[in-house]
């Protein structure tokens, strides 16, 4: 091993070491909220509900959400499992899921370094850090971060050896592979049953490594076209769940084409608004590889993230409402299509200017997130304590043995929490999530001030 590549490893440790703290002091200070009260409960049951304690609950818990409200149900039992146990559990785990997030983007952008390099590793932080339109909601928040963090958390995991087959890493052994396949078959089954929108995303991209693979290594894909099918089946599992019908025809169904074409237009005008810069950067790429002759054979895999982007984006039309949190999924995968893109385009050693030039844009950029990280700390922890005040209140309620509370709602804008401008609670106490905080807390009816 060569001298720069320690050096690389080892400033790599350090940056994994940097962000891993800082993101576990966000996690760790990021209260409980909405969901989290509901699932904290067996789900679907009119009458009698008790506090989740062991896996089997979490798992008839589930059956009773598949058939009511929608069949997420892989994130949602990550998410239930989480709550049976202190928030701090949740912290260290979901801390380590963002930072191996961050570790498969650089490794599907140029699965040649393996483990990726510190500049990708910091192009993954920053693109997901400044550019994710509810960053605490889809990777500080506990119910969040299981559906859009885990979600697409998985997803990468899954295509590990689809896009490191495509750089030539070499498979393992035939006997290997007839082994590992059913295990592969049960994580591609997982995968597709993530989420909608990545979900769909997973199927378009496992289909292009299959077609790229064969086209370039000249054999048939065996394995992948098993985990093909397994994507298949995941994503049908899901969004053919009885409470899925339910939940999408009361919100206003698949709808018509005209319905499709107004999304269309909204979802778009979203999409530029959230990643205007990255679509920027995206073009500036592409004059580059223009320029510099790049074959198209080297682009193969950022278009194949590109298109996957897109389909993450544009399968929204069939919903009738796209949360900022579920933005994430693009997010991430917009992040790697230029993570890989700049790979493919950009010449891998830089001359004396250009180190200058990186090391000016570390700079500024070091200084930029030093502002915004000491906001969104700011932020988290003004919710937290807000968050305190309102469990002593309860505390104190029920000491005297008042069962009915009148609560503060607690109010925020930050994109770095999980909670709104308008609040959580609602007038009606006889609804979620008045009546999902009531019974976490032990009380008859919370009420809004």
């Amino acid at each position: 091993m060569t001298k720069s590549r320690i050096a690389s490893l080892i400033t790599l440790f350090a940056l994994v070491l940097v962000i891993t703290a800082q993101m576990y002091v966000l996690n760790s200070q990021t209260s409980l909220c909405r969901d989290d009260y509901s699932y904290s409960y067996t789900f679907a049951v009119t009458e009698n509900k008790f506090r989740i304690e062991n896996f089997r609950q979490v798992i008839e818990s589930q059956i009773n959400h598949y058939r009511v409200l929608n069949g997420r149900a892989v994130t949602h039992t990550l998410a239930q499992t989480f709550l049976i146990f202190d928030k701090y559990v949740f912290d260290i785990f979901n801390t380590a899921a963002f930072v191996a997030l961050l570790l498969l983007i650089s490794f599907h952008a140029s699965p040649e370094r393996r483990c990726g390099s510190p500049v990708m590793l910091l192009a993954a932080f920053i693109g997901l850090w400044f550019f994710t339109p509810a960053f605490g909601d889809s990777y500080l928040w506990l119910t969040g971060a299981c559906n859009y963090l885990w979600g697409i958390f998985i997803i990468l995991l899954y295509l590990i050896p689809q896009s490191a087959a495509y750089s030539g890493v070499r498979a393992p052994a035939l006997t290997t592979r007839i082994v590992l396949t059913p295990l592969y078959f049960i994580l591609a089954v997982i995968a597709g049953a993530t989420n909608e929108n990545t979900g769909a995303a997973l199927i378009v991209m496992s289909l292009l490594f299959i077609v790229a693979n064969a086209l370039k290594h000249r054999r048939y894909p065996f394995m992948s076209t098993v985990g093909l099918v397994g994507n298949i089946l995941g994503f049908l599992f899901m969004i053919l769940a009885p409470g899925q019908s339910a939940r999408l025809e009361s919100s206003g169904g698949f709808g018509n084409i005209a319905v499709w074409l107004e999304r269309f237009k909204n979802i778009s005008e979203d999409f530029f608004k959230y990643h205007k810069l990255f679509m920027l950067v995206l073009v500036i790429l592409i004059v580059v590889a223009i320029v510099r002759k790049v074959k198209l054979a080297k682009l193969i895999r950022p278009l194949i993230f590109l298109v996957g982007t897109l389909a993450s984006v544009y399968s929204m039309i069939l919903s009738p409402y796209f949360p900022a949190r579920v933005w994430s999924g693009p997010t991430v995968l917009f992040t790697l299509t230029l993570i890989s893109f700049a790979s493919a385009v950009l010449p891998e050693q830089l001359g004396r200017r250009g180190q200058v030039v990186v090391c000016v844009i570390c700079c500024m950029l070091g200084y930029v997130f030093a502002q915004s990280y000491e906001q969104a700390y700011k932020d988290i922890t003004a919710v937290k304590s807000a968050v305190e005040a309102r469990i002593e209140v309860i505390e104190e309620h029920k000491a005297q043995g008042i069962s009915k509370v009148a609560l503060e709602n607690i109010c925020d804008n930050s994109r770095f929490t999980p909670y709104v401008d308008f609040g959580e609670l609602n007038d009606d106490p006889k609804t979620w999530p008045n009546t999902a905080i009531a019974m976490y807390f032990g009380l008859d009816e919370v009420r809004k001030k």
